[in-house]
Parts: structure tokens; C-alpha cells; sequence
């Protein structure tokens, strides 16, 4: 399959729509079967388009899988930012809080579960996927601290900065390991547990 070297910057309203169709398309595709058995000519066929017009606008599945993850970032960082809002928020327990963000959390990682899977893999060998992958966890560090630091009058006496590494660690442990299984254990348990070690570690005894 050939790639195209001169990359359409599409201007018209048409343009514009077959390349939403096209991420649409290699968005659902990447959620559902993963980047490696996913095909350019199977994201075309998706999207209602002939393979052609793809390479248009992706000069390859590589760069497809760029703006993939632009339109996974935009609904994860909405979601994100709205349950974070309410983690800062003075006015709710935080052990529901935390809850409220990890199932959340849950929720997206399963129906995004072969995307997600294979965004660490896929890095490995492409550096650009890389950079964005460490860019979000940094989103998502200064997130949580900013979080922290809202709450620091409900918390023990911590190094925030250092706390928001063991939270973000933690419930990225749980979250991954409820999603996408491995464990023989209830995830309603495992959540349970994970907030009990989460409260035992931030709130005062």
C-alpha cells in the first residue's frame, strides 16, 4: 500500500467532514480491535470512503493513529477535568469523590480497552505516540496535585507532591487491573480496598 508524500490540508466543509469520518472511523476501530490488526483499508471502508482519500490527509496508519489519540485525548481530558473539578471540591467527602473519578476512570478504560492496550506497545517503537503518552501522564500528575492541594486543609501532613505520584500510581494500578482483568478477585472488592488504602494514606487517622 502506498503512502502519499503530499498531505491534503483539508480547507472545504467536505474536506473537513471525510477527515472527522476517517478519525471517527480509525478511532472506533483502534477501541475495538487494537492498532496492529486494524488496516487502513478497513478505517476507509468504516468510514464509508475509498482508501484513497485516507491517504489524502494520513500519510500512514502511524500518523492515522496521531489523531486517533487526539480524539481520545479530548473526550478523556473533558471527563477528566470535570471529575477532578469535583475531587477540589470542599463540599463532598473525598473517599466518594475518589470513587466517583476511579469508576469513571474504569468506564472509559473499557470501552477504549484495545486502544488503551496497545497505546504502551505502539510507543515503544514510535516516539511521537511516546512523547504524547508522557505528556498526559504529566496532565494527569498536576492534575492530582492540583487536587491535593485544594484538599490540604482535609489531609494529613504530606509531601503533595509526592503524594500525587503514589495516587496517581495507585489508582492507575487499580484502574488498569479492574478494566482489563487478570484477577480473579470481584472489582467492586478491589475498589473497595484500593479506597481504603487510598483514605488510610491521605486523610488524618
Amino acid at each position: 500500500m502506498g503512502e502519499q508524500t503530499h498531505i491534503r490540508a483539508p480547507q472545504q466543509t467536505r474536506s473537513l467532514d471525510k477527515k472527522a469520518k476517517l478519525i471517527e472511523a480509525a478511532y472506533e476501530l483502534f477501541c475495538e480491535r487494537g492498532y496492529y490488526k486494524t488496516t487502513t483499508i478497513e478505517v476507509a471502508r468504516r468510514a464509508g470512503l475509498a482508501v484513497g482519500s485516507l491517504y489524502a490527509y494520513f500519510k500512514d496508519k502511524d500518523d492515522l493513529f496521531l489523531a486517533a489519540l487526539d480524539r481520545y485525548d479530548a473526550r478523556f481530558d473533558g471527563i477528566r477535568a470535570d471529575l477532578l473539578a469535583d475531587l477540589s471540591s470542599q463540599d463532598r467527602p473525598i473517599r466518594e469523590s475518589l470513587r466517583s473519578l476511579i469508576e469513571k476512570l474504569i468506564e472509559i478504560h473499557k470501552e477504549t480497552k484495545a486502544l488503551n492496550i496497545e497505546i504502551r506497545m505502539v510507543a515503544y517503537s514510535n516516539p511521537a505516540v511516546r512523547l504524547r503518552q508522557d505528556a498526559q501522564a504529566e496532565v494527569v500528575r498536576s492534575a492530582i496535585l492540583q487536587s491535593l492541594r485544594a484538599n490540604a486543609g482535609r489531609l494529613r501532613d504530606l509531601d503533595l507532591e509526592a503524594a500525587a505520584e503514589v495516587v496517581d500510581e495507585l489508582m492507575g494500578g487499580i484502574v488498569h487491573r479492574i478494566a482489563f482483568g487478570g484477577t480473579a478477585v470481584e472489582g467492586e472488592r478491589i475498589l473497595e480496598s484500593a479506597l481504603d488504602a487510598l483514605c488510610a494514606y491521605l486523610l488524618p487517622s
